[in-house]
C-alpha cells in the first residue's frame, strides 16, 4: 500500500511539472504571436502612412502644376481658340516665280507654337517675310526651320510670355482628352470622392470652363461627396443644379474661375 501511495504521488508531481511546462510554453507561444499581431499591426500601418504620402505628393504636384499655369495667367480657352483659328486660316501655295501671300495665322518672334508632326510646342526664334520654311523654332535645345503650313496653336508672347512649352503640352493634352462630364453612379462614397477629385484637376488643366458631374438623386450620398469636393476645390467660381431638363437634382454643374 505504501508503494502504492508513493507511486500516485510521484505520478502527481510528474503531471504537475507536465502542466507548468505547458504553461510556460503557452505564455511563450501567446508573447511569440503577440509580438507577431503588434508587428503586424506596425507594418500595416506603415503601408497605410506609404500610400497616404503617395496620394499626398501626387495631389500636391497636380496643384504645383495647376499653380504654375495659374501664375502664368494661362487662359482656359488659348488652347481651343488657337487650334479654331489655325484650321480657318488658309495658306496660299507657292506659285512659280510668284511671291506667295502672308499667311492669315500672325507668328513672331517669342511665341510659342505647336509643331503638328511631333504633337510639341516650341519657341519661335525669328521669321523671316520670305523663303522656304520661314520660321525658326527652338524645341529644347534642338533648332529646326518650319513652313507655317507645319505648326498651330500659335501662343502670342505678349499674352503667355512666361509660360512654358512643357505646361502647354499637357494643357493641349488634356483639352483633347478630357471629358466635360463626369458620371459617378454606382460608385462607392470613397471611390467617387477621389474620381471628382481627379477630374478636376484634369478639368483645370484643360482649360475647360464648366464640367457637368452626374451623381443621379438616389439617397444624396453621392450628392453630398460632389458638394464637398466642390466647396474645397480652390478653383471654382460656382455650382448648382442642372437645368430640369438636363438632370435636374440629379446633375451639378461646376464652373471654374476665370
Amino acid at each position: 500500500l505504501q508503494e502504492r501511495r508513493e507511486k500516485i504521488e510521484a505520478d502527481e508531481r510528474d503531471l504537475q511539472n507536465k502542466l507548468q511546462d505547458a504553461d510556460a510554453r503557452y505564455e511563450k507561444y501567446a508573447g511569440l504571436l503577440q509580438a507577431l499581431e503588434a508587428e503586424r499591426e506596425t507594418l500595416k500601418q506603415q503601408a497605410e502612412n506609404e500610400a497616404r504620402q503617395i496620394v499626398a505628393n501626387s495631389r500636391r504636384t497636380v496643384e504645383d502644376l495647376i499653380a504654375e499655369i495659374r501664375r502664368e495667367q494661362a487662359s482656359k480657352n488659348s488652347v481651343k481658340k488657337a487650334i479654331a483659328k489655325t484650321e480657318t486660316a488658309k495658306i496660299q501655295p507657292k506659285q512659280p516665280k510668284i511671291q506667295p501671300k502672308q499667311p492669315k495665322v500672325e507668328v513672331n518672334a517669342g511665341d510659342k507654337v505647336r509643331i503638328k508632326q511631333l504633337n510639341k510646342f516650341a519657341e519661335v526664334i525669328s521669321v523671316k517675310s520670305h523663303g522656304r520654311k520661314p520660321i525658326q523654332i527652338l524645341m529644347g535645345t534642338m533648332r529646326m526651320n518650319l513652313d507655317y503650313h507645319e505648326i498651330d496653336s500659335v501662343h502670342p508672347k505678349q499674352k503667355n510670355a512666361n509660360l512654358s512649352t512643357s505646361v502647354l503640352d499637357i494643357q493641349y493634352s488634356k483639352a483633347n482628352t478630357v471629358s466635360g462630364e463626369l458620371d459617378i453612379h454606382g460608385m462607392r462614397a470613397a471611390e467617387a470622392a477621389d474620381e471628382v477629385r481627379k477630374y478636376l484637376d484634369n478639368a483645370v488643366l484643360a482649360g475647360l470652363p464648366s464640367v457637368r458631374i452626374l451623381h443621379g438623386r438616389g439617397t444624396g450620398v453621392l450628392r453630398q461627396i460632389v458638394r464637398e469636393a466642390l466647396q474645397e476645390y480652390p478653383y471654382i467660381a460656382n455650382y448648382q443644379y442642372a437645368p430640369f431638363d438636363e438632370g435636374g437634382e440629379g446633375v451639378t454643374v461646376a464652373t471654374f474661375k476665370e
